[in-house]
């Protein structure tokens, strides 16, 4: 199993219109004589995530950093004249934080990174600010329970981020009714105490 020190944001550096995956990008990087697609993940326009190399495998994907990390491209991020652009989905967006959560919940060391982030990468790749967008995210994958359910509704089933949503919802849920049951008990037990300080004095008990 390989050690893994960075989770690695990239973009296929394509218009927004164009609806391609991982079967085309592999193409592409075929042609350039490689023997099969650089990233491990393809987050599509709609969300849905499709695999690419296996994560055992190394990667191709950022030049003297592959054998440690784990590549993930957006589909998207330039414009019509091919300059760089956030022009990715709120689908992707929801897609790449819960693949990234799950990868944190395998490699929890691992360093959240875009491509341009690295040393000597003279490159927008991905077009958007990958560390301080991972940073300002309120987790929402707290257990390996969760982020298997996620990830596998994304990954390996190849749902979209509604159907992946819908997988952890319950859960999510879950958490927010303990909360309440929590503070619920609490108050209770604030009752009873207090109620039961009255009675004493009421009948002349210390």
């Amino acid at each position: 199993m390989r050690t893994i020190k960075h989770i690695v944001v990239h973009c296929s550096a394509t218009r927004r219109s164009m609806d391609i995956g991982a079967k085309e990008i592999r193409k592409w990087h075929k042609d350039k004589g490689w023997n099969d697609i650089g990233y491990h993940y393809v987050i599509r326009r709609d969300g849905s995530v499709e695999k690419g190399r296996k994560e055992n495998v190394i990667g191709a994907h950022v030049k003297g950093y592959n054998k440690h990390s784990i590549g993930i491209c957006m589909v998207g991020g330039v414009d019509g004249y091919n300059d760089p652009q956030d022009n990715f989905t709120s689908d992707q967006y929801e897609t790449l934080r819960l693949l990234i959560d799950g990868q944190k919940e395998k490699h929890p060391k691992a360093k959240v990174l875009g491509h341009r982030d690295f040393p000597n990468v003279n490159k927008a790749c991905p077009c958007f600010d990958v560390i301080p967008w991972y940073a300002d995210l309120k987790p929402i994958i707290k257990s390996r329970t969760l982020a298997g359910s996620a990830v596998s509704t994304l990954g390996i089933a190849g749902g979209t981020i509604a159907e992946a949503t819908e997988s952890i919802k319950p859960l999510i849920e879950y958490s927010d009714i303990a909360k309440m049951l929590f503070v619920a008990v609490s108050l209770i037990g604030i009752g009873l105490v207090i109620y039961a300080k009255l009675d004493d004095r009421k009948h002349g008990r210390r």
